[in-house]
Protein backbone atom coordinates (compact mmCIF):
# COMPACT_ATOMS: atom_id res chain seq x y z
CA UNK A 1 0.00 0.00 0.00
CA UNK A 2 1.29 3.31 -1.42
CA UNK A 3 1.10 6.14 1.45
CA UNK A 4 1.16 9.88 0.51
CA UNK A 5 4.74 11.69 0.41
CA UNK A 6 3.30 14.09 3.58
CA UNK A 7 6.74 15.53 3.93
CA UNK A 8 6.92 17.38 0.50
CA UNK A 9 2.85 17.90 0.27
CA UNK A 10 3.70 19.87 3.83
CA UNK A 11 6.37 21.97 2.44
CA UNK A 12 5.67 22.59 -0.18
CA UNK A 13 2.27 23.90 1.84
CA UNK A 14 4.37 25.62 4.35
CA UNK A 15 6.30 27.62 1.41
CA UNK A 16 3.35 28.50 0.03
CA UNK A 17 2.00 30.11 3.11
CA UNK A 18 5.21 31.78 3.43
CA UNK A 19 4.72 33.39 0.10
CA UNK A 20 1.49 34.40 1.02
CA UNK A 21 2.30 35.97 4.10
CA UNK A 22 5.64 38.20 2.67
CA UNK A 23 7.87 36.07 5.31
CA UNK A 24 9.97 34.89 1.99
CA UNK A 25 10.02 36.54 -1.57
CA UNK A 26 7.32 33.96 -4.35
CA UNK A 27 10.24 34.34 -6.76
CA UNK A 28 12.02 32.18 -3.97
CA UNK A 29 9.21 29.77 -3.26
CA UNK A 30 8.63 28.98 -7.24
CA UNK A 31 12.39 28.50 -7.30
CA UNK A 32 12.02 25.73 -4.13
CA UNK A 33 9.10 24.52 -5.42
CA UNK A 34 10.34 23.82 -8.91
CA UNK A 35 13.52 22.13 -7.39
CA UNK A 36 12.07 19.67 -5.23
CA UNK A 37 9.83 18.87 -8.32
CA UNK A 38 12.63 18.10 -10.50
CA UNK A 39 14.85 16.45 -7.49
CA UNK A 40 11.73 14.06 -6.68
CA UNK A 41 10.98 12.81 -10.44
CA UNK A 42 15.14 12.38 -10.89
CA UNK A 43 14.70 10.30 -7.35
CA UNK A 44 11.26 8.49 -9.30
CA UNK A 45 13.22 7.69 -12.61
CA UNK A 46 16.30 6.55 -10.80
CA UNK A 47 14.23 4.03 -8.14
CA UNK A 48 12.42 2.40 -11.61
CA UNK A 49 16.03 2.17 -13.48
CA UNK A 50 18.13 0.78 -10.21
CA UNK A 51 14.57 -1.76 -10.07
CA UNK A 52 15.52 -2.97 -13.64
Amino acid sequence: MNRPPWLPLIAALSLLIAAATGAIAVSAVVFLLVLAGFTGAMALLADRHQKR
